[in-house]
Protein backbone atom coordinates (compact mmCIF):
# COMPACT_ATOMS: atom_id res chain seq x y z
CA UNK A 1 0.00 0.00 0.00
CA UNK A 2 1.34 3.45 -1.03
CA UNK A 3 1.85 5.97 1.41
CA UNK A 4 -0.32 9.23 1.51
CA UNK A 5 0.44 11.90 -0.88
CA UNK A 6 1.61 14.80 1.55
CA UNK A 7 0.83 18.11 0.50
CA UNK A 8 1.21 21.46 1.88
CA UNK A 9 -1.05 24.72 0.92
CA UNK A 10 0.23 28.75 1.17
CA UNK A 11 -3.15 30.17 1.18
CA UNK A 12 -5.10 32.21 3.64
CA UNK A 13 -6.62 30.09 5.73
CA UNK A 14 -8.22 32.05 8.55
CA UNK A 15 -9.20 35.43 7.11
CA UNK A 16 -11.89 35.54 4.25
CA UNK A 17 -14.22 33.27 3.32
CA UNK A 18 -14.26 33.14 0.08
CA UNK A 19 -10.30 32.00 0.71
CA UNK A 20 -11.67 29.10 2.48
CA UNK A 21 -13.96 28.43 -0.31
CA UNK A 22 -11.30 27.95 -2.56
CA UNK A 23 -9.11 26.07 -0.60
CA UNK A 24 -11.99 23.49 0.39
CA UNK A 25 -13.12 23.61 -3.70
CA UNK A 26 -9.20 22.78 -4.91
CA UNK A 27 -9.04 20.31 -1.80
CA UNK A 28 -12.29 18.38 -3.22
CA UNK A 29 -11.09 18.60 -6.66
CA UNK A 30 -7.59 16.84 -5.83
CA UNK A 31 -9.18 14.52 -3.77
CA UNK A 32 -12.04 12.92 -6.38
CA UNK A 33 -9.42 13.68 -9.31
CA UNK A 34 -7.46 10.70 -7.79
CA UNK A 35 -10.01 8.68 -5.70
CA UNK A 36 -7.63 5.78 -5.02
CA UNK A 37 -4.60 7.75 -3.45
CA UNK A 38 -5.16 8.74 0.23
CA UNK A 39 -4.32 12.41 0.76
CA UNK A 40 -3.01 14.46 3.50
CA UNK A 41 -3.15 18.50 3.43
CA UNK A 42 -1.27 20.64 6.28
CA UNK A 43 -1.95 24.12 5.87
CA UNK A 44 0.32 27.61 5.92
CA UNK A 45 -1.18 30.33 6.35
CA UNK A 46 -0.25 33.41 4.83
CA UNK A 47 -1.87 36.07 7.24
CA UNK A 48 0.55 34.74 9.75
CA UNK A 49 3.05 36.88 7.67
CA UNK A 50 0.84 40.03 7.62
CA UNK A 51 0.91 40.75 11.18
CA UNK A 52 4.91 40.74 11.80
CA UNK A 53 5.80 36.99 12.06
CA UNK A 54 8.70 36.56 9.35
CA UNK A 55 9.39 33.69 6.95
CA UNK A 56 12.12 31.20 8.75
CA UNK A 57 14.21 28.44 7.67
CA UNK A 58 12.00 26.35 9.81
CA UNK A 59 9.04 27.32 7.63
CA UNK A 60 11.37 25.97 4.66
CA UNK A 61 12.28 22.57 6.30
CA UNK A 62 8.74 21.93 7.30
CA UNK A 63 7.47 22.03 3.71
CA UNK A 64 10.14 19.86 2.67
CA UNK A 65 8.52 17.18 4.88
CA UNK A 66 5.82 17.22 2.05
CA UNK A 67 5.67 15.94 -1.32
CA UNK A 68 4.15 19.11 -3.43
CA UNK A 69 4.14 22.85 -2.49
CA UNK A 70 -0.20 24.59 -3.41
CA UNK A 71 0.04 28.35 -3.39
CA UNK A 72 -3.17 29.66 -3.80
CA UNK A 73 -5.57 30.06 -4.85
CA UNK A 74 -6.00 33.88 -4.68
CA UNK A 75 -4.73 37.33 -5.92
CA UNK A 76 -0.89 36.12 -4.77
CA UNK A 77 0.12 37.52 -8.38
CA UNK A 78 -1.39 41.20 -7.38
CA UNK A 79 1.46 44.38 -8.80
CA UNK A 80 1.56 46.54 -5.89
CA UNK A 81 2.69 50.19 -5.79
CA UNK A 82 5.56 50.70 -3.69
CA UNK A 83 7.15 47.46 -2.50
CA UNK A 84 10.22 45.93 -2.28
CA UNK A 85 9.10 42.77 -2.68
CA UNK A 86 11.51 40.76 -5.38
CA UNK A 87 8.62 39.58 -7.42
CA UNK A 88 6.66 42.92 -7.79
CA UNK A 89 3.86 41.53 -6.36
CA UNK A 90 1.69 40.65 -3.36
CA UNK A 91 3.79 37.11 -3.45
CA UNK A 92 7.08 37.60 -1.17
CA UNK A 93 8.50 34.23 0.36
CA UNK A 94 11.96 35.98 0.78
CA UNK A 95 13.79 34.44 -2.50
CA UNK A 96 16.78 33.24 -0.02
CA UNK A 97 14.18 31.01 1.44
CA UNK A 98 11.99 30.52 -1.67
CA UNK A 99 14.97 29.00 -3.64
CA UNK A 100 15.93 26.44 -1.03
CA UNK A 101 12.07 24.77 -1.39
CA UNK A 102 13.27 21.33 -2.51
CA UNK A 103 9.52 19.99 -3.67
CA UNK A 104 7.40 20.49 -6.38
CA UNK A 105 4.73 23.39 -6.62
CA UNK A 106 1.60 23.91 -7.68
CA UNK A 107 0.04 27.62 -8.07
CA UNK A 108 -3.12 27.18 -9.04
CA UNK A 109 -6.16 29.92 -9.58
CA UNK A 110 -3.53 32.20 -8.96
CA UNK A 111 -4.91 36.08 -9.62
CA UNK A 112 -2.88 39.28 -10.90
CA UNK A 113 -4.75 42.75 -10.40
CA UNK A 114 -3.51 46.13 -10.58
CA UNK A 115 -6.07 47.89 -8.40
CA UNK A 116 -4.25 49.30 -5.90
CA UNK A 117 -1.15 50.48 -8.45
CA UNK A 118 -3.69 52.14 -10.58
CA UNK A 119 -5.46 53.48 -7.58
CA UNK A 120 -2.04 54.92 -6.39
CA UNK A 121 -1.16 56.63 -10.09
CA UNK A 122 2.37 55.63 -9.40
CA UNK A 123 4.90 54.32 -11.21
CA UNK A 124 5.27 50.19 -11.52
CA UNK A 125 7.34 49.60 -13.87
CA UNK A 126 10.23 48.28 -11.58
CA UNK A 127 7.37 46.02 -10.32
CA UNK A 128 6.30 45.03 -13.46
CA UNK A 129 9.89 44.17 -14.49
CA UNK A 130 10.62 42.09 -11.42
CA UNK A 131 7.16 40.48 -11.36
CA UNK A 132 7.66 39.23 -15.24
CA UNK A 133 11.63 37.76 -14.40
CA UNK A 134 9.86 36.03 -11.40
CA UNK A 135 6.57 34.69 -13.82
CA UNK A 136 8.90 33.67 -16.63
CA UNK A 137 11.35 31.57 -14.55
CA UNK A 138 8.02 30.02 -12.63
CA UNK A 139 7.01 29.18 -16.60
CA UNK A 140 10.07 27.68 -17.49
CA UNK A 141 10.93 24.86 -14.39
CA UNK A 142 9.96 21.55 -15.18
CA UNK A 143 9.11 21.25 -10.96
CA UNK A 144 6.60 24.05 -11.51
CA UNK A 145 3.06 24.15 -12.43
CA UNK A 146 1.05 27.16 -12.65
CA UNK A 147 -2.24 28.45 -13.83
CA UNK A 148 -3.88 31.67 -13.71
CA UNK A 149 -7.76 31.83 -12.39
CA UNK A 150 -10.61 33.18 -14.88
CA UNK A 151 -11.08 36.25 -13.41
CA UNK A 152 -9.58 38.73 -16.37
CA UNK A 153 -6.04 38.06 -15.45
CA UNK A 154 -5.17 36.67 -18.62
CA UNK A 155 -6.02 40.68 -19.96
CA UNK A 156 -4.51 42.01 -17.34
CA UNK A 157 -1.11 40.23 -18.17
CA UNK A 158 -1.85 41.20 -21.93
CA UNK A 159 -1.96 44.65 -21.00
CA UNK A 160 1.12 44.13 -18.07
CA UNK A 161 3.47 41.96 -19.89
CA UNK A 162 2.32 41.49 -23.43
CA UNK A 163 0.57 38.79 -25.68
CA UNK A 164 3.63 36.90 -25.71
CA UNK A 165 3.21 35.84 -21.72
CA UNK A 166 -0.59 36.12 -21.88
CA UNK A 167 -1.28 33.64 -24.70
CA UNK A 168 1.29 31.21 -23.39
CA UNK A 169 -0.57 30.99 -19.54
CA UNK A 170 -2.73 28.36 -18.54
CA UNK A 171 -6.17 29.79 -16.98
CA UNK A 172 -8.70 27.56 -15.17
CA UNK A 173 -11.72 28.24 -12.62
CA UNK A 174 -11.19 29.94 -9.35
CA UNK A 175 -11.32 26.32 -7.35
CA UNK A 176 -14.21 28.24 -5.25
CA UNK A 177 -16.66 27.30 -7.75
CA UNK A 178 -16.33 23.73 -6.66
CA UNK A 179 -16.49 24.99 -2.97
CA UNK A 180 -17.58 21.58 -0.81
CA UNK A 181 -19.29 21.24 2.52
CA UNK A 182 -18.18 18.64 4.05
CA UNK A 183 -20.57 15.56 5.11
CA UNK A 184 -19.04 16.23 8.59
CA UNK A 185 -20.16 19.49 8.73
CA UNK A 186 -23.28 20.10 11.24
CA UNK A 187 -24.62 22.62 9.85
CA UNK A 188 -26.01 21.32 6.43
CA UNK A 189 -29.71 20.61 6.86
CA UNK A 190 -30.26 22.48 10.63
CA UNK A 191 -32.66 24.97 10.90
CA UNK A 192 -31.45 28.57 10.50
CA UNK A 193 -33.18 31.42 12.95
CA UNK A 194 -35.80 33.34 12.32
CA UNK A 195 -35.29 36.00 9.61
CA UNK A 196 -32.89 33.13 7.86
CA UNK A 197 -34.90 30.17 6.90
CA UNK A 198 -38.63 29.70 6.31
CA UNK A 199 -39.17 32.09 3.13
CA UNK A 200 -37.81 32.86 -0.24
CA UNK A 201 -34.43 34.16 -0.13
CA UNK A 202 -32.21 37.49 -0.94
CA UNK A 203 -28.59 37.23 -0.08
CA UNK A 204 -26.34 40.54 -1.04
CA UNK A 205 -22.72 41.08 0.20
CA UNK A 206 -20.82 44.16 -0.57
CA UNK A 207 -17.09 44.46 -0.14
CA UNK A 208 -16.14 46.52 2.96
CA UNK A 209 -12.43 47.28 1.42
CA UNK A 210 -10.64 49.99 -1.25
CA UNK A 211 -13.76 52.21 -1.24
CA UNK A 212 -12.36 54.72 -3.16
CA UNK A 213 -11.60 52.07 -5.68
CA UNK A 214 -15.33 50.55 -5.59
CA UNK A 215 -16.82 54.18 -5.24
CA UNK A 216 -15.22 56.60 -6.73
CA UNK A 217 -16.49 59.93 -5.46
CA UNK A 218 -17.26 61.44 -8.83
CA UNK A 219 -19.11 58.90 -9.77
CA UNK A 220 -22.74 60.13 -11.18
CA UNK A 221 -25.76 60.71 -9.13
CA UNK A 222 -28.63 57.62 -9.92
CA UNK A 223 -31.35 58.48 -12.36
CA UNK A 224 -34.27 56.65 -10.90
CA UNK A 225 -37.56 55.53 -12.82
CA UNK A 226 -41.28 55.08 -11.10
CA UNK A 227 -42.87 58.37 -9.43
CA UNK A 228 -42.57 57.65 -6.03
CA UNK A 229 -41.21 54.48 -6.46
CA UNK A 230 -37.48 55.42 -4.54
CA UNK A 231 -39.17 57.50 -1.69
CA UNK A 232 -37.72 56.75 1.74
CA UNK A 233 -40.30 55.37 4.11
CA UNK A 234 -40.90 58.20 6.78
CA UNK A 235 -37.83 60.29 8.21
CA UNK A 236 -35.64 59.21 11.13
CA UNK A 237 -32.57 60.14 12.83
CA UNK A 238 -29.62 57.84 10.82
CA UNK A 239 -26.25 57.21 12.77
CA UNK A 240 -23.57 57.98 9.81
CA UNK A 241 -22.22 54.15 9.77
CA UNK A 242 -19.58 54.58 6.88
CA UNK A 243 -17.71 57.62 6.17
CA UNK A 244 -17.55 57.35 2.42
CA UNK A 245 -19.69 59.32 0.35
CA UNK A 246 -19.75 57.23 -2.95
CA UNK A 247 -20.55 54.34 -0.67
CA UNK A 248 -23.32 55.93 0.66
CA UNK A 249 -24.55 57.21 -2.54
CA UNK A 250 -24.81 53.68 -3.34
CA UNK A 251 -26.47 51.93 -0.16
CA UNK A 252 -29.18 55.06 -0.26
CA UNK A 253 -29.59 53.69 -4.38
CA UNK A 254 -29.90 50.15 -3.54
CA UNK A 255 -31.85 50.78 -0.38
CA UNK A 256 -34.84 52.27 -2.26
CA UNK A 257 -34.84 49.12 -4.71
CA UNK A 258 -34.63 46.94 -2.10
CA UNK A 259 -37.67 48.60 -0.17
CA UNK A 260 -39.63 48.79 -3.77
CA UNK A 261 -38.62 45.46 -4.47
CA UNK A 262 -39.69 43.48 -1.03
CA UNK A 263 -43.36 45.89 -0.90
CA UNK A 264 -44.14 44.21 -4.50
CA UNK A 265 -42.50 40.74 -3.15
CA UNK A 266 -44.26 40.11 0.35
CA UNK A 267 -43.54 37.20 0.22
CA UNK A 268 -39.24 37.19 0.13
CA UNK A 269 -36.98 38.51 2.80
CA UNK A 270 -32.98 39.68 2.45
CA UNK A 271 -30.16 38.82 4.27
CA UNK A 272 -26.62 40.63 4.64
CA UNK A 273 -23.99 38.28 4.29
CA UNK A 274 -20.55 39.73 5.47
CA UNK A 275 -17.08 38.00 4.33
CA UNK A 276 -15.00 39.81 6.53
CA UNK A 277 -14.99 42.29 9.50
CA UNK A 278 -15.20 45.08 6.76
CA UNK A 279 -17.68 43.66 5.97
CA UNK A 280 -19.90 44.22 8.98
CA UNK A 281 -20.17 47.51 8.77
CA UNK A 282 -21.11 47.80 5.14
CA UNK A 283 -24.47 45.30 6.42
CA UNK A 284 -25.38 47.85 9.08
CA UNK A 285 -24.91 50.68 6.98
CA UNK A 286 -27.73 48.85 4.62
CA UNK A 287 -29.92 47.70 7.57
CA UNK A 288 -29.79 51.95 9.22
CA UNK A 289 -30.46 53.33 5.37
CA UNK A 290 -33.54 50.95 5.18
CA UNK A 291 -35.22 51.97 8.20
CA UNK A 292 -38.76 50.20 9.63
CA UNK A 293 -40.09 48.00 9.55
CA UNK A 294 -37.40 46.80 6.36
CA UNK A 295 -34.78 46.28 9.26
CA UNK A 296 -36.80 45.06 12.11
CA UNK A 297 -38.90 42.14 9.69
CA UNK A 298 -37.44 42.28 6.11
CA UNK A 299 -33.59 41.94 6.42
CA UNK A 300 -31.56 40.90 8.19
CA UNK A 301 -27.80 39.81 8.83
CA UNK A 302 -25.76 36.91 8.71
CA UNK A 303 -23.00 36.13 11.57
CA UNK A 304 -19.30 37.38 11.14
CA UNK A 305 -17.52 34.13 10.96
CA UNK A 306 -14.38 33.06 9.50
CA UNK A 307 -12.21 29.89 9.06
CA UNK A 308 -13.43 26.38 7.89
CA UNK A 309 -16.79 25.93 9.97
CA UNK A 310 -17.56 29.79 9.68
CA UNK A 311 -17.44 28.71 5.35
CA UNK A 312 -19.41 25.75 6.13
CA UNK A 313 -22.05 27.97 7.62
CA UNK A 314 -21.84 30.63 4.85
CA UNK A 315 -21.98 28.09 2.15
CA UNK A 316 -24.76 26.44 3.09
CA UNK A 317 -26.46 29.55 3.60
CA UNK A 318 -26.03 30.52 0.17
CA UNK A 319 -26.89 27.55 -0.83
CA UNK A 320 -30.32 27.89 0.11
CA UNK A 321 -31.02 31.43 -1.20
CA UNK A 322 -33.12 32.39 -4.37
CA UNK A 323 -30.29 34.56 -5.43
CA UNK A 324 -27.16 36.28 -4.49
CA UNK A 325 -26.61 39.92 -5.14
CA UNK A 326 -22.72 39.87 -4.21
CA UNK A 327 -19.85 42.39 -4.57
CA UNK A 328 -16.90 40.58 -3.31
CA UNK A 329 -15.62 37.74 -6.14
CA UNK A 330 -16.24 34.69 -4.39
CA UNK A 331 -19.89 35.93 -3.12
CA UNK A 332 -20.38 35.33 -7.08
CA UNK A 333 -18.30 32.24 -7.60
CA UNK A 334 -19.02 30.24 -5.41
CA UNK A 335 -22.94 30.79 -5.50
CA UNK A 336 -22.81 30.45 -9.39
CA UNK A 337 -20.92 26.72 -8.53
CA UNK A 338 -23.41 26.30 -6.53
CA UNK A 339 -26.55 26.41 -8.76
CA UNK A 340 -27.87 29.27 -7.13
CA UNK A 341 -28.61 32.92 -9.68
CA UNK A 342 -26.41 35.63 -8.86
CA UNK A 343 -26.21 39.24 -9.75
CA UNK A 344 -22.40 40.27 -9.50
CA UNK A 345 -22.02 44.46 -8.21
CA UNK A 346 -18.68 44.57 -10.29
CA UNK A 347 -17.12 47.29 -8.57
CA UNK A 348 -13.63 45.83 -9.41
CA UNK A 349 -12.28 44.32 -12.54
CA UNK A 350 -12.00 40.41 -11.08
CA UNK A 351 -15.51 40.31 -11.14
CA UNK A 352 -16.31 41.69 -14.77
CA UNK A 353 -13.55 39.41 -16.13
CA UNK A 354 -15.44 36.33 -14.11
CA UNK A 355 -18.45 36.47 -15.48
CA UNK A 356 -16.71 37.93 -18.79
CA UNK A 357 -14.88 34.15 -19.00
CA UNK A 358 -17.98 32.30 -18.56
CA UNK A 359 -19.84 34.08 -20.75
CA UNK A 360 -22.45 35.55 -18.50
CA UNK A 361 -21.88 39.18 -18.54
CA UNK A 362 -25.39 39.71 -18.62
CA UNK A 363 -25.58 38.97 -14.82
CA UNK A 364 -23.74 41.97 -13.65
CA UNK A 365 -24.63 45.60 -12.87
CA UNK A 366 -21.99 48.19 -12.57
CA UNK A 367 -22.74 50.66 -9.31
CA UNK A 368 -21.67 53.50 -10.66
CA UNK A 369 -23.67 53.25 -14.08
CA UNK A 370 -26.12 56.43 -13.36
CA UNK A 371 -28.93 53.38 -14.37
CA UNK A 372 -27.01 51.11 -11.97
CA UNK A 373 -30.44 50.84 -9.81
CA UNK A 374 -33.21 50.46 -12.67
CA UNK A 375 -31.19 48.04 -13.86
CA UNK A 376 -30.79 46.24 -10.38
CA UNK A 377 -34.35 46.16 -9.93
CA UNK A 378 -35.13 44.65 -13.08
CA UNK A 379 -32.55 42.15 -12.73
CA UNK A 380 -34.07 40.92 -9.48
CA UNK A 381 -37.41 40.82 -11.05
CA UNK A 382 -35.83 38.68 -13.73
CA UNK A 383 -33.98 36.26 -12.01
CA UNK A 384 -36.70 35.12 -9.81
CA UNK A 385 -39.17 34.59 -12.44
CA UNK A 386 -36.20 33.16 -14.77
CA UNK A 387 -34.64 30.77 -11.86
CA UNK A 388 -34.78 27.43 -13.48
CA UNK A 389 -33.11 28.58 -16.36
CA UNK A 390 -30.41 30.74 -14.39
CA UNK A 391 -30.07 27.53 -12.72
CA UNK A 392 -29.74 25.24 -15.29
CA UNK A 393 -27.14 27.80 -17.29
CA UNK A 394 -24.84 27.87 -13.95
CA UNK A 395 -25.05 24.38 -13.72
CA UNK A 396 -23.82 23.91 -17.42
CA UNK A 397 -21.07 26.46 -17.25
CA UNK A 398 -19.67 24.90 -13.71
CA UNK A 399 -19.41 21.00 -15.58
CA UNK A 400 -17.04 23.06 -18.27
CA UNK A 401 -14.87 24.58 -15.86
CA UNK A 402 -14.74 21.29 -13.60
CA UNK A 403 -13.60 19.23 -16.58
CA UNK A 404 -10.85 22.12 -17.32
CA UNK A 405 -9.98 22.07 -13.82
CA UNK A 406 -9.79 17.57 -13.69
CA UNK A 407 -7.26 17.82 -16.68
CA UNK A 408 -4.61 20.65 -15.05
CA UNK A 409 -5.25 18.93 -11.58
CA UNK A 410 -4.10 15.23 -13.36
CA UNK A 411 -0.88 16.90 -14.41
CA UNK A 412 -0.40 16.43 -10.36
CA UNK A 413 0.57 13.03 -11.00
CA UNK A 414 3.36 13.67 -13.32
CA UNK A 415 4.89 16.64 -10.66
CA UNK A 416 4.97 14.43 -8.25
CA UNK A 417 5.47 10.84 -9.81
CA UNK A 418 2.50 9.20 -8.21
Amino acid sequence: MSRPLRIIQFASICSNLGDNANIRGLRWLIRTTFPDREIVFSDWDIVDYSWGQAYSEADIDFVNTHDLLIVGGGGFFEILPNTSSWTGTRFNIPEALFRKIKIPILFHGIGTHRVRADLSGDDVGPQIDRFGHFLNELMTRDDVLLAFRNDGSRQVLRRTLGDAVADRVTVVADAGMYTHIPETSPWPGLPHPDGLGGRPLIALNFGGDLLEARFPSDAPAYRHSGAGRWDHPGDYEKPKVVDHAGFMRFVGGISDVLRAWLDANPEMGAVFVPHIYRDVQMGAALLTELGFPYNRRRVTMAPYLYGFDGHDYIMDLYRRCDCVVGMRFHANVSPVGLGVPTIGLATFPMLRGFYDEIGCLDRIVDPNSPDAMTVLHDRLTETVRDSDLIRSRYRSIRKDCEETSRRFVARIADLVRM
